[in-house]
């Protein structure tokens, strides 16, 4: 599966056309954004990962399948991270998602976690300039009844939001679990 890191960007004016169709990964910090990308892009440490929450600090771009570019953005909501960073790290995820690139967005949460009323605003929103999905990861770390209990929650949850159930899925990166219809999903994203 042919995948490569492509570039970084720290601030709004680094941000230029690749063109390429990007496809956005947003979440809150230690939702597993990193290890997604690396299940997707069939790598194991294309993109990095740290059991830290708050270590992706800029926007960076993988391209798959010489086809279509991934971006793994800053997560959100880590406490420790200073209000100036935290809002330097919203102008620049705003202001890329606003670019005519990004085709769609991967809503990335922990399905363990209750949806937060931040992110259930946040998301919604996007959805209204965006076509999105909701992506529930860490599905390894429960049982599958567990699982079921926790997706039927959060489908009802975004259905209160307008987002479709057929939008919402969880996934494991480490066990590959769902990551071929979810690429699939995303190649789709780039013969649009």
């Amino acid at each position: 599966m042919h995948s490569r890191y492509i570039t970084s960007f720290a601030h709004v004016k680094q941000l230029r056309c690749l063109d390429y169709p990007e496809v956005a990964f947003i979440g809150r910090s230690n939702c597993g954004k990193s290890s997604l990308l690396n299940a997707l892009l069939g790598r194991k440490n294309l993109a990095k990962t740290s059991s830290r929450p708050g270590r992706t600090q800029m926007i960076h771009l993988f391209l798959w399948q010489n086809k279509i570019l991934l971006a793994d953005l800053p997560g959100f909501g880590y406490q420790k991270t200073p209000q100036s960073v935290t809002q330097s790290w919203h102008k620049l995820i705003t202001t890329y998602l606003a670019r005519e690139e990004v085709k769609s967005c991967l809503c990335l949460q922990d399905i363990r976690r209750d949806p937060h009323p931040e992110d259930l605003a946040y998301f919604t929103d996007l959805s209204s300039r965006l076509p999105i999905k909701i992506v529930l990861t860490k599905c390894d770390k429960l049982s599958r009844q567990k699982i079921g209990a926790r997706l039927k929650l959060h489908r009802h949850a975004w259905s209160q939001q307008g987002i479709e159930a057929h939008d919402v899925m969880a996934v494991s990166a480490r066990l590959g679990q769902n990551i071929p219809s979810l690429r699939q999903q995303i190649l789709q994203c780039a013969s649009t």
